[in-house]
């Protein structure tokens, strides 16, 4: 009998190993099935490993290796949609304060994952030592290359002779990636993860990819000579971490709500998020510099000593960051003196501390401010001081998000009041906006039905947008507008708003009080990813600057 177990613990154990994978599958919101065969191949080729020890039981920490992997990837879907790469681990660095951000995406259904382990390894403290059979190794491992490429072969894209190649990450962002790692195996992800992590933790990043002829020309034709100040229009943006535009309504957030009435105030609820994988940092470096991110890791980690144009430096005005948190938070030492803040303050992550220190800031004199909110980050425990009579039984997602905001609407009231009564606040151009969306789709769909399902309940829950409000005394009426905007349209505002347009950077957005602007886009969305990249890869504004004289 025992000359069979090896064949029998092989089979055994490629069984679990699959059926880890396909649980994967289907905790990823994917159909269960899809690439089963290359499920397989990756259940062989570990399993070989029964035919080289004698004690089987050395099986065990290589099934706890693909439960801690898949789980991992479970958590990094749930929380960004996507699957763990080099980037997110060295991201993992500075997760310090957040890391309940993070947690909050386990669910019980993981241990299912041990489970599986548990119920492999217990036949074999039964089980004395098997003689090792090697020479079924390379027999084993062919069969994991002829599975892989059937799985590969029914796909119906034709064969490949890599299919472990690393597809380029700018196809990959989101969904794709998600169903490409779920069509073949989660653990291929493997191949490549190491390998880039190690390269980002070196450094080591692909060479700029060049700019083309047409892509120069565009560049030449959105960008100006005066790289210097050249606006004394007092400003205030106010980045609101997770900020969708469906939780804008008279219940949720009544201060805001009735604030978007006034006359000065321009609101625009469809903007399209354009934050890739660093979404605070993209959603900073988006509204101040005018910029789109980066294909490859985060722009604050990778670029931060290239020359970027900024709101700031368009500023006569000394400039100052309030930050929920210390500097090490995506690189913020780095970024803030690039995007040329004078001064950082490190404020309270309590929003309704922030928005008393903004109020003292104004009085103070400061007239070029961002500030940064915290209270509403994931996984949104700001809802404690609320008052609203929301149902139990909502998801906890939605019902700790609307809570976490009724109390940041409470704390705006003081900024919001201040505008309305305050002479020297009228002057400033004041922007409130979401640094990103938070929701992934299928949560938000989840809200939606809920909301429509229960009669009376007080608000919808709409297509995930990011806000943009806008106060300034060149607004001369009310103005809401609910075309499709982007992001990357807020930069190119504020410079109209702020009399800054003779400043030598206008952005690749349009600004979205030009209705003609808006409906007559030059360059679709896709292109100007692609070409912000190539800007920044190649530190395109470099020359720009040091080709004029930049007056301090």
């Amino acid at each position: 009998m025992k000359k069979y177990l090896n064949a029998v613990s092989f089979c055994f154990f490629t069984l679990v190993i699959t059926a880890k994978l396909l649980l994967f599958n289907y905790y990823a919101y994917q159909p269960v099935w899809i690439g089963i065969f290359e499920k397989l191949a990756v259940g062989c080729a570990i399993s070989s490993l029964v035919f080289v020890f004698r004690d089987k039981r050395w099986m065990i920490p290589f099934l706890l290796f693909v439960d801690i992997w898949c789980i991992a990837n479970l958590v990094y879907v749930r929380s960004n949609n996507l699957i763990l790469d080099g980037f997110a681990l060295t991201m993992a660095g500075g997760m310090n304060g957040f890391w309940d951000s993070i947690l909050i995406f386990f669910q019980w259904q993981d241990l299912y994952f041990p489970m599986l382990t548990v119920f492999a390894a217990l036949p074999y403290f039964f089980v004395g030592k098997i003689d090792r059979a090697p020479r079924f190794v390379p027999v084993v491992l062919l069969l994991a290359v002829v599975l892989n490429y059937a799985g590969v072969a029914c796909t119906g894209n034709g064969f490949k002779l890599n299919v472990y190649s690393r597809v380029p990450r700018e196809e990959i962002y989101g969904n794709k990636l998600l169903e490409e790692a779920c069509r073949t195996s989660i653990m291929h992800t493997l191949v490549y993860v190491p390998l880039d992590y190690l390269q980002l933790i070196h450094g080591v990043y692909p060479a700029p990819l060049p700019m083309s002829e047409a892509q120069f020309d565009a560049m030449d034709k959105l960008t100006g000579q005066t790289t210097g100040p050249v606006t004394e229009c007092p400003l205030l943006i106010v980045l609101v971490e997770s900020l969708e535009s469906w939780v804008i309504n008279d219940y949720t957030m009544p201060n805001l709500y009735r604030f978007l009435s006034n006359e000065h105030v321009l609101y625009a609820p469809k903007v399209e998020c354009q934050t890739v994988g660093a979404e605070s940092a993209d959603g900073q470096m988006i509204v101040v510099s005018g910029l789109l991110p980066t294909h490859e890791g985060a722009t604050c980690f990778r670029f931060p000593h290239n020359e970027f144009p900024s709101l700031m430096k368009a500023q006569r005005n000394h400039s100052l960051i309030m930050l929920p948190h210390d500097e090490t938070v995506w690189n913020q030492k780095e970024m803030s003196p690039a995007y040329k803040f004078d001064s950082t303050a490190f404020i309270s992550p309590i929003d309704n501390i922030l928005f008393a220190q903004i109020d003292s800031a104004v009085d103070a004199g400061y007239k070029a401010i961002l500030a940064v909110t915290m209270s509403t980050h994931s996984p949104f425990k700001g809802g404690a001081g609320s008052h609203l009579q929301l149902p139990k039984n909502m998801p906890y997602g939605m019902y700790n998000y609307t809570r976490g905001f009724n109390v940041v609407d409470a704390g705006i009231k003081q900024l919001l009041d201040k505008i309305e009564s305050d002479l020297i606040m009228q002057q400033y151009t004041v922007v409130i906006t979401g640094d990103h969306t938070i929701f992934h789709k299928e949560r938000r769909e989840r809200f939606a039905h809920y909301a429509a399902s229960h009669d009376h309940f007080p608000f919808m829950v709409d297509e995930g947008y990011v806000p943009l409000i806008v106060y300034s005394p060149k607004i001369t009426h009310n103005t809401r507008i609910n075309d499709r905007c982007y992001q990357s349209d807020i930069y190119p505002t504020i410079i109209h708003l702020t009399d800054a347009e003779e400043y030598y950077w206008h952005g690749f957005g349009v600004n979205i009080l030009d209705s003609v602007a808006r409906e007559n886009r030059k360059y679709t969305e896709e292109w100007l990813f692609d070409l912000s990249d190539r800007v920044i890869m190649n530190d395109y504004f470099a020359s720009k600057v040091s080709a004029t004289e930049s007056p301090e």
